[in-house]
């Protein structure tokens, strides 16, 4: 089987899997801090009934409880992660550097991959008037294969919703809704 063949297959079993592929969202130009990682990007968020100490405090649990993540350990000022995702041909990993300014956002980029050139973003907590917190999450990634940007973009859609529902969950949780 060709090349070609198999990533039309394997972008054929990524669609399948992910479900429908969503567009990106477009939005009236937002402010600097929540504008996508890259204008071919991802961004999602979700609006979360916490303050935003609670949220970060979820957001570093979620580090923690997320199935793709190998390690987090502190590297000097940044902090390091490590993923290990499926992908196609394997098991994909990467290593992220992240630059955190504690409840306000976290900055992300890639140091190291076989499986992708790219990936950079921003975790951003807005609080609103209300007390609850907009956490937003912008994403580009560029894999070392030629997949349609449509594809590369449905797949780190998907995950970032499942990363941004998980983060809502914690800090929504009775145990948090005490701080």
């Amino acid at each position: 089987m060709s090349m070609k063949s198999r990533i039309v297959i394997a972008a054929a079993l990524l669609v399948s899997i992910a479900g429908a592929v969503p567009l990106p969202p477009t939005f009236a130009e937002p402010p600097q801090a929540a504008r996508p990682a890259h204008k071919n990007g991802v961004r999602e968020e979700v609006l979360i009934k916490a303050s935003p100490k609670v949220v970060w405090k979820s957001m570093q649990e979620q580090r923690k409880l997320d199935p793709d993540s190998a390690y987090v350990k502190p590297v000097g000022d940044v902090v390091e992660q490590k993923f290990v995702f499926p992908s196609p041909f394997g098991d994909a990993e990467c290593v992220l550097h992240l630059n955190e300014t504690t409840a306000e956002r976290v900055d992300f980029k890639l140091i190291s991959s076989e499986d992708l050139k790219t990936m950079e973003g921003s975790w951003v907590l807005t609080p609103t008037e209300d007390g609850q917190t907009k956490l937003s999450l912008s994403t580009f990634v560029e894999p070392n294969m030629c997949l349609p940007r449509m594809i590369t973009n449905g797949i780190v859609s998907h995950r970032s919703k499942r990363n941004l529902s998980m983060v809502k969950k914690l800090a929504e949780s009775p145990t948090n809704k005490a701080m």
